[in-house]
């Protein structure tokens, strides 16, 4: 029976694989929008609720004033979006003229397959992430896969657990990554901290905590992402209008359905049509849950901003534990990062630090898990770098070092609590 579902999931996987064309950026444009009044910050908060029905998709988002908004727009509705901010008494600014030459930068030149060595060298499909972590577990007396779930195309959904003695019981730290498909750099940054993980110095780390690396939450979005759309950023369910996909960091059950995300099933905040109600959020709560009394740190890893974050994103309250335990972690954690490369990650709790969101993961898993040190880290680059989502590939092994050293610190931090 189950090689019989198996085989229907593959089928399945095949048919919609096949009957979608890939899409090229050849032309798209960047644009970069600086609300300088609180009209002008309005209309781009109105625009950005119609973003679907207008074919643009918002790199970052109208919260702040003087806070640069980035648009992606295709050169079909350019025209269309000059005159509607040119009547609105508004300019822009063209960030990247065609989209498509930047991402032929992200691939990797080489035509030599990957090997185990520099695996960190460039972005992989999932299929070969997974390759990657059953190779590392056959290779390491360290490591075990763990099945999460199944995604709503059937795909499974792997973590690696590491260790150091996989008979002791230690607290978890748990790094869920991918969940936003287009955000490339978080898998691949949560390999490289995998790889090192694994490797000899960094028995300190494995000591006292055992490690769960979720790489890739949004199987199916992330998959999709690389065999079709680059820009994809939901979840691949089918939704009402023929619109695919719900965003999976707004459909966690705490404040589901609030600020910051949106009930139309087009539009890129879709929050679904309950909690949980997607296979992927699903399979990682209960999976959470089930080891509640063992999570320790909760750490959801997107990109971009270089920003480190706590709850709550639903309100600009600070949480019970902010003042205490919460700010003077992510000051210490930011500080070793910045060590590293010079990169300044800016913190502060979600809500405050980048704009309010309700349904997401470290809300919930502060709220109902009750897990203090709950946090997320937006990677590399600034809102101001003109790349957003398109990090080269050569710039991995930096974003994950960096990453690393916080880690290095933020256990120091919670082993002296």
């Amino acid at each position: 029976m189950e090689r019989l579902i198996t085989i229907f999931s593959l089928l399945f996987i095949i048919q919609i694989t096949n009957g979608a064309q890939k899409v090229t950026y050849d032309g798209h444009k960047l644009v970069r929008i600086i609300p300088t009044s609180n009209h002008s910050l309005t209309f781009l908060q109105q625009l950005s609720s119609a973003s679907a029905a207008l074919e643009l998709d918002f790199w970052s988002y109208p919260t702040t004033l003087r806070q640069p908004v980035d648009i992606h727009v295709s050169p079909n509705y350019l025209p269309e979006l000059s005159n509607v901010l040119q009547y609105n008494n508004m300019t822009y600014r063209v960030l990247i003229n065609d989209l498509q030459r930047l991402i032929q930068k992200e691939y990797s030149p080489s035509a030599v397959k990957t090997t185990f060595k520099n695996f960190d060298a460039e972005y992989h499909s999932y299929p070969e992430i997974l390759g990657e972590l059953r190779n590392l577990v056959y290779t390491t007396n360290r490591a075990k896969l763990v099945l999460i779930g199944t995604s709503y195309e059937f795909r499974r959904i792997y973590a690696i657990e590491i260790f150091e003695n996989e008979s002791n019981t230690r607290p978890l730290i748990f790094l869920n990554c991918g969940l936003h498909a287009r955000e490339w750099l978080s898998p691949a940054t949560c390999m490289f901290l995998v790889r090192q993980l694994l490797s000899n110095n960094m028995t300190s780390l494995r000591a006292n905590y055992t490690w769960i690396i979720l790489p890739v939450l949004n199987v199916d979005g992330y998959q999709y992402s690389f065999t079709t759309e680059r820009f994809w950023r939901k979840n691949r369910s089918p939704g009402r209008g023929g619109c695919m996909g719900v965003d999976l960091n707004r459909n966690f059950n705490h404040q589901w359905g609030g600020f910051g995300t949106s009930s139309d099933p087009c539009n890129m905040l879709y929050h679904g049509r309950h909690p949980f109600s997607e296979p992927e959020t699903y399979a990682l709560g209960r999976y959470l849950l089930s080891r509640k009394k063992e999570v320790k740190v909760f750490l959801d890893i997107h990109s971009f901003g270089q920003l480190f974050m706590s709850p709550w994103g639903h309100t600009r309250q600070y949480s019970p534990h902010y003042l205490d335990i919460q700010e003077p972690l992510m000051k210490r954690v930011s500080e070793a990062i910045a060590s590293v490369n010079g990169k300044t990650f800016t913190y502060g709790p979600a809500s405050i630090v980048i704009y309010p969101t309700t349904g997401d993961a470290t809300d919930w898993t502060y709220a109902s898990l009750g897990v203090i040190h709950s946090y997320s880290i937006e990677l590399r680059p600034t809102f101001q770098d003109e790349r957003g989502f398109i990090v080269p590939p050569e710039q991995i092994v930096e974003s994950g070092s960096e990453i690393l050293n916080g880690m290095i610190e933020m256990v120091r931090l919670i082993q002296s609590e």
